[in-house]
């Protein structure tokens, strides 16, 4: 078992270890709300999400428009507990209601939108358990490439200030300029996507939910269409109704009846009490107010399953991010700032009670120790050597 602080080590450095040295298993995330989760199958990322209590592929699904509720809807339905993103993708190629492109195409960019999500976490703890059967159930077809995944959300990382500086907070309700486009006007079909979600209602966090695209794609669009004088962004607070906001409803209310079941396996990896027998814990309502309601449970989930290990966030802290509008991250939080050395030796405990019991390396594993530090991890001068070294041995006991 690996396990430690992401203040100490990049998420980043973390998943190129992992990658490099062709690992299975899960990599469990606690962060300041929510409790995410990596599955790697040979050094390959298989899925990923920033908050396990719900499959943020689905509005992605119907957003997009490559399925209607029904046969997504019959696939949650016949689950035990709630399935990642990427079994159900898998499920429904297999039952031959999606095609294994379309769910490529798909998977690979929500896991891009979850991976990004996910490195703008300004703090949080890791754990890395080894199961070489950890992706099962999940179509190998829709394996990703850590080393170009990881090119791709630096960049968003990089990107997000400017994005948020140009369209502003995610409150807004957006509204056409005109009920007749101009003549020459061109709409590239990222864009026509988000286009027609607009309807003087929805807010940009509406908008990012219905269309399935996420907050960072989103706003792409919108600038886009705000370039072009097709719609415009105004304060309010009227959000719109239809047939796609009563499906998502449908399926958060599946969510929240599957909720146990995700719950408790994140518990179970962490060696804490069943989530039947926490009195504490509460389903989320389906009502106006479930999203607060559903972000106390999915924080009181986590908290469960780290136990007294985590240590409680200072008062001083900044509030917790949002997934729909995350706050601009600022230059320490940013994907290539060096990890900050570790405040005292007992934030190392971990790692040097995992590094103590390495008996020995093989020849692949000096090879991997060598390139890695040589060509990964020496990026910047102030990483503390010591602490890399004993990240490289935890991840060779495996």
């Amino acid at each position: 078992m690996l396990e430690g602080d992401l203040t100490d080590f990049s998420l980043g450095e973390i998943l190129q270890l992992l990658g490099y040295s062709r690992k299975s298993g899960r990599l469990l995330l606690h962060g300041p709300r929510h409790a995410g989760r990596m599955i790697l199958a040979e050094g390959q990322l298989m899925d990923v999400t920033p908050d396990v209590t719900h499959i943020g592929v689905v509005r992605r699904l119907l957003g997009l428009g490559y399925l209607g509720p029904a046969p997504i809807i019959e696939a949650l339905e016949e689950a035990e507990v709630l399935p990642s993103d990427r079994e159900l993708l898998s499920t429904l190629v297999e039952r031959g209601h999606l095609d294994l492109e379309v769910a490529q195409q798909v998977g690979r960019n929500h896991a891009l939108e979850s991976l990004w999500h996910l490195l703008r976490w300004p703090e949080g703890a890791f754990r890395f358990e080894a199961d070489p059967d950890a992706a099962e159930g999940i179509n190998p077809d829709l394996a990703l490439s850590i080393e170009q995944v990881m090119e791709d959300a630096r960049e968003r990382v990089e990107g997000w200030d400017a994005l948020t500086e140009r369209v502003g907070p995610g409150g807004q309700v957006v509204q056409l300029t005109s009920p007749m486009p101009p003549r020459d006007v061109t709409i590239p079909s990222t864009s026509w996507g988000v286009l027609m979600f607009v309807d003087g209602k929805h807010t940009i966090d509406d908008i990012a939910a219905l269309s399935g695209r996420g907050a960072y794609d989103t706003r792409v669009a919108l600038i886009d269409l705000l370039d072009q004088g097709l719609v415009a962004l105004s304060n309010g607070d009227t959000r719109g109704e239809g047939g796609l906001a009563e499906a998502i409803a449908r399926i958060e209310d599946i969510e929240a009846r599957r909720h146990p079941g995700a719950a408790a396996d994140a518990a179970g990896a962490f060696g804490a009490a069943s989530v039947e027998d926490d009195d504490t814990l509460v389903l989320p309502d389906t009502g106006p107010d479930s999203a607060a309601e559903d972000a106390e449970v999915a924080a009181a989930d986590a908290r469960a399953a780290w136990g007294d290990e985590l240590p409680a966030l200072s008062p001083d802290e900044p509030p917790a991010p949002s997934l729909d509008e995350p706050p601009a991250p600022s230059p320490d939080d940013r994907l290539d700032a060096p990890p900050a050395p570790p405040a005292a030796e007992e934030g190392r405990a971990d790692l040097t009670a995992v590094a103590a019991d390495v008996a020995s390396s093989d020849e692949a594993s000096s090879g991997l120790r060598t390139k890695v530090r040589a060509d990964r991890l020496r990026t910047d001068p102030s990483i503390d050597d010591d602490l890399i070294d004993r990240l490289i041995d935890g991840v060779e006991e495996l």
